[in-house]
């Protein structure tokens, strides 16, 4: 017999119906197969772009630059009005590298270069006759003048896998007691440079004891003068603010010496 009209239709529809599933599994297969691909790819981006184990094979990293310590030293104190040098024991500002070698490679470093990009001097402001006593230091790395730098051999050897601290007693015996900022270079045995970065340092640690000023026990030969503590705040503030690194008390030192600034009308 042959099949009515509503017969045909009825088996056109489940022909059709049977097809569209056969389409829309095999869509779906399509789509997985295109999620696995993605989801691999998106699983290597770390690898590639992250420093993965693949990627940051042989990487080296400057995990920290701080200067916030102190170490003992050989030095000598002038007096101006005396003239006579004495032996005495200088504190030295310690600057410190934390170093991390993800390498499988040896990093063996035969220098470290030093530049001053600028410096804030810091004194009591206190206008007198003679000056202060001059004292240098037998610092490991001797802070040049500003735009100027200096090379010290070091002999240091960071091991593959390895994260350790280079430490380096530091000072100005050309710039005096202050604040420098200065710009740090490793040199490798192989002639290779690794920038270690800027950071704002004390040249001589004591210095930030000298404020703020005991204002209200001073006499007034030793009463320091407004001017000159507002332009060394001013200048202070100058230095720290284009650092890309400040010791803890470099900030100490500047909040210090702008507490007496206000106190003198600054």
């Amino acid at each position: 017999m042959a099949p009515t009209d509503g017969q045909g239709a009825s088996a056109g529809r489940g022909r059709r119906g049977r097809g569209g599933a056969r389409d829309w599994k095999q869509h779906a297969q399509v789509v997985g197969c295109l999620a696995g691909v993605l989801g691999a790819l998106l699983a290597a981006v770390p690898l590639i772009w992250g420093g993965g184990a693949w990627f940051g094979r042989g990487a080296f990293e400057v995990v920290e630059l701080s200067a916030d310590g102190s170490q003992v030293v050989d030095g000598q104190a002038t007096d101006p009005l005396q003239g006579a040098a004495q032996d005495v024991e200088v504190h030295a500002t310690v600057l410190t590298v934390v170093l991390k070698n993800d390498s499988d490679d040896l990093k063996v470093f035969e220098r470290i270069t030093v530049e001053t990009e600028d410096f804030v001097p810091v004194t009591d402001c206190v206008d007198g006759v003679g000056g202060p006593v001059g004292v240098t230091g037998s610092y490991e790395v001797d802070l040049p003048a500003v735009g100027e730098e200096s090379s010290t051999d070091i002999a240091y050897a960071l091991e593959p896998k390895k994260a350790e601290a280079l430490e380096l007693p530091v000072g100005g015996n050309d710039l005096g007691g202050g604040v420098a900022l200065v710009r740090v270079t490793l040199h490798e045995s192989g002639g290779d440079a690794e920038e270690v970065g800027s950071i704002a340092v004390l040249t001589v640690p004591g210095t930030w004891n000298l404020y703020p000023r005991p204002l209200h026990r001073l006499d007034m030969g030793s009463m320091p003068s407004p001017r000159c503590v507002h332009e060394t705040h001013d200048g202070l503030l100058a230095l720290i603010e284009d650092a890309p690194e400040v010791a803890d008390n470099v900030r100490t030192l500047t909040e210090n010496v702008g507490e007496t600034s206000r106190q003198l009308g600054g």
